[in-house]
């Protein structure tokens, strides 16, 4: 599975949302609060969504659940 994730740091404008893999045991859902990679660094972002397939050949996966239900 695949999570979109919106990062909770300033981006530019042409930014929307990131795609990160969810691992099988992470129960990973929409407004989901968690920790992830993003240039060398961990952040937290919340979960817009999720799909099954993404355009991208590769994904980082989530860190950590941080927070169920944030949102």
């Amino acid at each position: 599975m695949i999570a979109e994730v919106y990062p909770l740091i300033r981006l530019p404008r042409r930014f929307d949302f990131f795609d990160y893999a969810i691992s099988d045991k992470s129960h990973i859902d929409t407004g989901d609060l968690v920790e992830m990679k993003f240039k060398g660094r961990l952040i937290f972002g919340i979960v817009k969504g999720t799909k099954t397939s993404s355009e991208f050949k590769k994904i980082i996966p989530i860190e950590n659940l941080i927070k169920k239900s944030f949102l």
